[in-house]
């Protein structure tokens, strides 16, 4: 009966889900567009350049639509919140049901909003067309977006009131960009900071999306005369004139090695390691706080 009814309160906030999935059409589309005139020339080989901003469009994906998750989330949060603490002062709802009803009511549309973005992006870019690609892409994508809105969730019932709540996502939001492997590569940090590298969720969906869909990439990448990836492909030692490394090289290059793909089963774990820690923090702050003056 909770379920249900939770599930009637997301149906009928459509501002809060048609928003969702309005902006990830629309920044799908945008990132994606990045590529549309080079995906339509099908060329043979990327630049440096062209290959660095595919990490970075997944990037920015990440943190994009993880972002709008946790900040449309909390009001929602906080409405479903203060509604419990009532029921729950009448002897109505227990905390148990209420936080059930209110993952499973998020659950169909954090999926969809994670589809219709990673399908629109494929389409526009032109590129992680097999179907295992877009699976993984898909499933990186759709447990790094939960992972932001049930913290959203965790967070509104962890403090009193919205305000509170904005510094605890500055933090969250603060640490997964910074330390995602992107802004700074993994082998820049200095060994004491690269625990940082291991406690955030977007640096697993992003190894996750970037190994996991480059797998099926034929396309090669040209090495520009004398930079790192010419020396890196050791093409100093041949003298050829072009020089080419495959897309697989390039990431490894990119990352330093840091990053691989026999990680993959490991961003998985860890990604979903998040989202139990989130749903957990829900369950508990549900359970031991009360907010409303009822």
């Amino acid at each position: 009966l909770t379920v249900a009814r939770m599930l009637a309160v997301y149906r009928r906030s459509a501002p809060y889900n048609m928003t969702r999935m309005v902006v990830a059409i629309l920044y799908a589309f945008l990132l994606g567009a990045t590529f549309i005139g080079t995906s339509f020339r099908r060329k043979t080989a990327w630049e440096e350049y062209e290959a660095a901003a595919i990490i970075g469009t997944v990037f920015l994906s990440l943190n994009v639509i993880g972002t709008m998750s946790i900040n449309m989330g909390v009001p929602m949060a906080k409405r479903i919140r203060d509604v419990f603490y009532k029921h729950r002062a009448s002897g109505m709802l227990g905390h148990s049901a209420a936080w059930i009803g209110l993952v499973t009511a998020e659950l169909p549309y954090l999926f969809i909003v994670s589809v219709v973005f990673v399908l629109v992006y494929c389409l526009v870019a032109d590129f992680f067309t097999n179907g295992s690609g877009f699976f993984w892409f898909c499933l990186f994508f759709f447990l790094h977006t939960s992972s932001y809105s049930f913290f959203a969730q965790c967070f509104m019932c962890l403090v009193r009131d919205e305000k509170a709540v904005g510094a605890l996502q500055g933090v969250w939001i603060g640490l997964n960009l910074f330390y995602a492997g992107f802004v700074i590569v993994p082998q820049n940090f200095l060994p004491g900071l690269k625990v940082g590298l291991w406690i955030n969720a977007t640096r697993y969906a992003l190894e996750g999306i970037i190994f996991s869909s480059l797998d099926s990439m034929n396309t090669n990448v040209h090495a520009s005369y004398q930079t790192p990836f010419y020396f890196f492909l050791e093409c100093n030692k041949s003298n050829e004139e072009e020089c080419y490394g495959s897309m697989q090289q390039y990431v490894n290059f990119y990352f330093g090695g840091e990053f691989t793909s026999s990680n993959r089963w490991l961003d998985v774990g860890m990604l979903g390691l998040w989202n139990v820690v989130a749903l957990f923090g829900t369950w508990f702050c549900l359970k031991k706080f009360n907010y409303t003056n009822t």
